[in-house]
């Protein structure tokens, strides 16, 4: 492999569960690499067989890039024995950042199914964005892609994942100092969660109640 590919390979491994072509042209592109496409490597890098690309399934789908686990760990070792590690780590997180923003905004409206469905695929890669940001202290960016999240973590039902994640972002040294209309996102879809999990179980119960002919109906 020429030493642009192994740079490109290296890169790759940040993303957790693959990427699309996109995200790997946002995160792996550098000056090194005259900021250009990175699809000629990404072919090379599938010929030698450490990575493959998976057509996309439907029109809402797109191709997305993917590397076993194994080969994944160890091409991260050697992203932090090249000193790369903190700043293709810090790109893949701003990358998903933007990308949280922009796909929940769609997730009220016509394009809602679609806009889920990205965020099913890219919730690995959500998850590593806000582990890096939580270890680096960075509490204004974790507040803020908690709080974008939630509305997708509200209708997925991953709750308990987004409370544990916005508790963290509110343990960190600085939240308190965070805008408070950033605070108030967060906040407020945890308590929608709430509610909305008490209605559910209020429900359940009462269906078993009149299933079992306890309950008047």
């Amino acid at each position: 492999m020429t030493e642009r590919e192994r740079a490109i390979f290296r890169r790759l491994c940040v993303f957790a569960g693959g990427c699309t072509l996109d995200a790997a042209d946002a995160v792996c592109g550098r000056a090194d690499v005259d900021g250009t496409s990175v699809l000629e490597e990404l072919t090379a890098l599938v010929d030698s067989s450490l990575i493959r690309v998976r057509a996309p399934v439907d029109s809402d789908d797109a191709a997305r890039v993917v590397l076993l686990e194994t080969i994944r760990e160890f091409g991260l070792e050697r992203l932090r024995t090249h000193g790369e590690h903190d700043d293709v780590r810090q790109r893949h997180a701003d990358y998903f950042v933007a990308v949280a923003e922009n796909v929940t905004a769609d997730l009220s409206g016509a394009g809602a199914p679609a806009a889920a469905a990205r965020l099913d695929t890219e919730h690995d890669n959500l998850r590593a964005a806000l582990r890096w940001l939580h270890d680096r202290a960075d509490a204004p960016t974790t507040l803020r892609l908690t709080g974008c999240l939630w509305p997708f973590w509200f209708q997925r039902g991953h709750l308990t994942e987004g409370r544990r994640w916005l508790q963290h972002a509110l343990d960190l040294p600085g939240a308190d100092a965070v805008a408070r209309p950033l605070r108030l996102a967060a906040l407020v879809g945890a308590a929608a969660g709430d509610g909305s999990g008490r209605q559910r179980r209020r429900s359940r119960r009462v269906r078993g109640r009149r299933r079992a002919g306890t309950w008047a109906a």
